[in-house]
């Protein structure tokens, strides 16, 4: 019975209606297609994942940190800063273990970069 006397206030006021009902479609409308992309979205991603393969970085870490001082003549003061110490370089045997698969053997390079063989 109170939905029936809601309806009836409801229609009492024709023009606050009309901009419930055209903010309520618009607002339909923009839910509905947010999730008709997001489902597309998905379906790439899942694509993607089958197509590319992830590849892994490895960073050594440091072994201590030092401060550093030097002198600042503007400020009159010393100016610290940190600095990373690092021992003997990671070797590349520590990289081939068992379930790596490897398109390429690790090599010691300071940097790497993408390879795509159309270019």
């Amino acid at each position: 019975m109170t939905f029936a006397i809601s309806l009836k206030q409801f229609c009492r006021t024709p023009l606050t209606s009309i901009v419930f009902l055209v903010l309520f479609t618009t607002a339909a409308f923009f839910v509905s297609c947010g999730a008709i992309i997001w489902i597309r979205n998905q379906a790439v991603i899942k694509a993607y994942e089958d197509v590319f393969v992830t590849v892994g970085t490895v960073r050594q870490l440091p072994t201590r940190i030092e401060i550093d001082e030097t002198w600042d003549a503007l400020s009159k003061d010393y100016t610290r800063r940190r600095i990373a110490r690092y021992a003997a370089p990671v070797p590349v045997a520590v990289l081939d273990f068992e379930g790596a698969e490897y398109v390429f053997e690790p090599e010691k390079r300071p940097y790497y970069g993408a390879w795509r063989p159309d270019l």
